[in-house]
């Protein structure tokens, strides 16, 4: 059958012989030629010819359209030749500016080819990647990027450290912070969000490296203690340790999970015992001796804690319980309570809603509203009689969240506990808080308490809370000059929120200056405020008003002085400075500058009796002792009272554990020893 189509076919090609109709058909349209011979032709049916001429017409119309779109289209063709010229990542930026992120991320993949290590390409890539929707690639790119750089700026590292947690990756993050610290140890903000990440992760065994480091750095603050002091709560359930000690009663390792829910029940005294008796027979068993520092605290026995830290074991320091009780007191909170302890013994709870308190006033000194409202709210579930706790919880959502009526609930409950408690100046001041102003009858007597009560938040180092009181004192008595200067020295210890900050306590002083054109004080205080702010000219020029006002005030030449030695006038500055030591000359503060600005003009006799006269003021002063030793070994050549003076530093500064001026002057040292 094969054969004999490709004889008919052959045929046809010939000319001879007739085919079969089956093969004339089958071959008409796709091999015989335009120009067949007349037999075909008169073989053709009527209908194959007016066929025939529709398709000639038919040919020479596509033949006229594609003439047409070939002219339309050629400069397009030019353009596609153009683009094949630009480089991948120049048909990416162009992409990604015209937002068509389907081709970035295209000419993204096709960059990448060609340099698969640059971080900036690696970040465009990303960036393309989040756009179509593909978050996971995005943020493993971003670490790609991160790691090609070398972990440079930390800002990269940051936008990775986010990508990853947004899809969820949590240990990817934790391991490229560490990458990240390893070429970055001084990234303390990176460290911080570590210890956090290892919170979550349940890795408590990795934190205390951390922890130490932060805690040298002077980067260990409330917030953090109350991330770690959440996180480390979050052990065995109660359930899970009640089965372990029926299975294991006489295991040690047990019942560190039985003093753990006795404290989870906040009965911190039976959690303690136990820990007692543990230590007793395991005395270097260090979880147990981490927890039971929790434990002295959860008791209040705050006395008991300096003997625990030097019975501490080496291994106690890889627990975060040991340095959540190690940083609390150290924090500075343990000293009065320490002596209040003897005479006076609150029950646990209080201690913990007490805590809470200071760690809601802490968030709100960060400007940390919500969080700030959790840790109020925790304090009040706590102890329900805690009456600063709804105090507090009442003025937050007066003066914060905008939310009076839910303030008047926790405002009336904090009136009642005053009274119960017999203090009915803090009742009134709660109910005048609450009260319409046109009901409070004597205005003055109401601003003189609010006064009060901003001073006694400002001892307790509560700056935010405090200049509430003081706006609280103003709206009885517009022009209270007391609660106008106190409020400016509220801002100006906010050192937290910078230049803002800054701002307003230069408003409020010159509001002071205003009410009162003698006020000495309310000068000086604007004084500094400029200094703070680096503007020494303001400075000088409203401190020179004050030296009219009150030229007996040693404050006016102090600051006077500072500003001065800022602007490299030194001898202005020593003129100003032995001024302000003739009308104060037991002032340390006043003595020591006095010798910094006569070491900065040259005059090293005059600076070495100038820093002698300060440690004889304060003979444990460690920035006295290590000045003179420096200016010993330096400019006056006498190694003998250099190494004294420098020695004596040193061990001062190891007594405040600040270690980097430990170390720098043990620089110092050695390079006495080499000279000599």
């Amino acid at each position: 059958m094969k054969t004999s189509s490709a004889a008919n076919d052959l045929s046809i090609r010939q000319g001879h012989g007739r085919p079969n109709s089956k093969a004339r058909t089958t071959r008409f349209d796709s091999r015989a030629p335009c120009f067949a011979t007349n037999e075909l032709q008169r073989e053709s049916s009527v209908w194959e010819n007016v066929w025939y001429q529709r398709g000639r017409i038919w040919c020479f119309l596509l033949w006229v359209l594609l003439a047409v779109v070939g002219c339309n289209t050629e400069p397009k063709v030019a353009d596609t030749e153009k683009a094949k010229v630009a480089t991948p990542l120049e048909r990416l930026l162009v992409a990604m500016q015209n937002e068509d992120w389907e081709l970035a991320n295209q000419c993204s993949q096709e960059a990448l080819i060609i340099s698969p290590e640059d971080p900036d390409l690696l970040t465009y890539a990303a960036k393309t990647a989040a756009y179509c929707n593909r978050k996971g690639e995005a943020a493993q790119l971003l670490v790609d990027a991160a790691s090609h750089a070398d972990y440079q700026p930390t800002a990269r590292v940051t936008f990775a450290v986010q990508a990853l947690i947004d899809v969820g990756d949590l240990y990817p993050a934790i391991n490229l912070l560490e990458a990240s610290l390893k070429q970055n140890p001084e990234a303390h903000d990176q460290r911080r969000s570590l210890v956090g990440f290892l919170c979550e992760a349940q890795r408590m065994d990795l934190l205390p490296e951390h922890l130490v480091k932060l805690y040298r750095a002077r980067q260990f603050d409330v917030r953090l203690l109350l991330a770690v002091t959440e996180t480390t709560s979050r052990r065995l359930s109660p359930k899970t340790s009640e089965r372990l000690m029926e299975r294991n009663p006489d295991d040690h390792r047990v019942r560190l999970a039985e003093a753990f829910v006795m404290m989870y029940r906040h009965d911190s005294k039976a959690g303690a015992e136990i820990l007692e008796d543990v230590l007793e027979h395991h005395p270097k068993f260090a979880p147990a001796h981490a927890m039971y520092g929790q434990a002295l605290m959860a008791e209040n026995r705050l006395g008991d804690i300096p003997n625990w830290l030097d019975t501490a074991t080496p291994q106690s320091t890889k627990y975060a319980d040991y340095w959540l009780t190690f940083i609390f007191d150290r924090l500075g909170r343990n000293r009065d309570v320490y002596e209040m302890n003897k005479k006076n013994t609150e029950a646990p709870l209080q201690v913990f809603a007490s805590i809470c308190g200071l760690v809601g006033q802490a968030y709100l000194e960060f400007g940390c509203h919500a969080a700030a409202r959790q840790a109020f709210k925790r304090s009040v579930r706590v102890w329900p009689e805690f009456a600063d706790g709804h105090y507090l919880l009442g003025v937050l959502h007066i003066k914060k969240l905008r939310n009076p009526k839910r303030a008047v609930k926790y405002l009336e409950m904090a009136e009642q506990l005053y009274i119960r408690q017999n203090d009915f100046q803090r009742a009134a001041l709660v109910h005048q808080l609450y009260r319409p102003k046109e009901e409070v009858q004597e205005k003055n007597k109401a601003a003189e308490e609010w006064l009060k009560e901003g001073l006694r938040l400002q001892n307790l180092t509560w700056y935010q809370a405090a200049v509430d009181a003081y706006q609280m004192a103003r709206g009885f008595k517009p022009d209270f000059l007391d609660a106008y200067y106190n409020m400016g020295v509220a801002y100006g210890c906010m050192e937290e929120n910078g230049i803002d900050a800054l701002h307003k306590a230069v408003w409020v002083f010159k509001k002071s200056i205003d009410l009162n054109p003698e006020f000495i004080h309310a000068y000086t205080a604007l004084g500094a405020s400029y200094i703070k702010q680096g503007d020494t000219k303001e400075a000088i020029e409203i401190l020179n008003r004050a030296e009219k006002v009150c030229p007996e005030d040693s404050n006016v030449y102090f600051y006077l002085g500072i500003a001065s030695r800022i602007d490299t006038q030194f001898e202005k500055a020593v003129v100003y400075l032995k001024n302000a030591v003739a009308l104060k000359p037991d002032s340390v503060q006043v003595q020591f500058y006095l010798g910094l600005s006569l070491l900065d003009a040259k005059l090293y006799d005059e600076a070495c009796s100038a820093f002698r006269d300060v440690i004889r003021i304060k003979p444990d002063f460690a920035d006295g002792h290590m000045m003179l030793g420096n200016l010993y070994r330096e400019n006056i050549l006498d190694s003998d009272k250099a190494i004294y003076h420098l020695k004596r530093a040193e061990r001062l500064f190891m007594k405040m554990e600040d270690f980097q001026r430990v170390g720098y002057i043990r620089q110092l040292l050695a390079r006495s020893a080499k000279t000599s």
